[in-house]
């Protein structure tokens, strides 16, 4: 007669946790693509008007710098003296200032780091620079 042991009968004692990474990761993988395509800025959104309302300034400030090397700040041209005052002026009222450079890919890199330096001699110390996305 063949007995059975005590160690058969106490059952599994041991979790397999495999299909857990396994799950985890591919959640993982789901969450990185639709945070991704969520992030992108895909959607245009026409704003109702109110009368009602309070001015605020903006916080973010624009500048260009294009191929012919005219600076553009916000879209409008300006000679790099007066881009130098308002982004002085600006940064003493407004101390969470952020600007947002964005230069032409033709565009020599001494004029980029000029343009750089000229911001951050004005105060300046949230800066960004933009880049389009593959």
């Amino acid at each position: 007669m063949a007995g059975k042991s005590q160690l058969d009968e106490a059952g599994i004692t041991d979790i397999n946790v495999t299909p857990l990474v396994d799950v985890s990761l591919v959640l993982l993988i789901i969450f990185m693509v639709t945070s991704y395509v969520i992030a992108q800025p895909n959607m245009s959104v026409s704003l109702p008007k109110a009368s009602n309302t309070e001015a605020t300034q903006s916080q973010t400030l624009g500048i260009t710098l294009g191929k012919d090397r005219v600076i553009y700040l916000n879209d409008r041209p300006i000679q790099e003296h007066d881009l130098q005052k308002t982004l002085a002026n600006k940064a003493a009222s407004q101390p969470d200032l952020q600007v947002v450079l964005s230069a032409d890919k033709a565009v020599d890199h001494g004029s980029v780091i000029h343009l750089l330096d000229l911001v951050r001699g004005s105060g300046v110390s949230k800066i960004a620079f933009s880049v389009e996305a593959p």
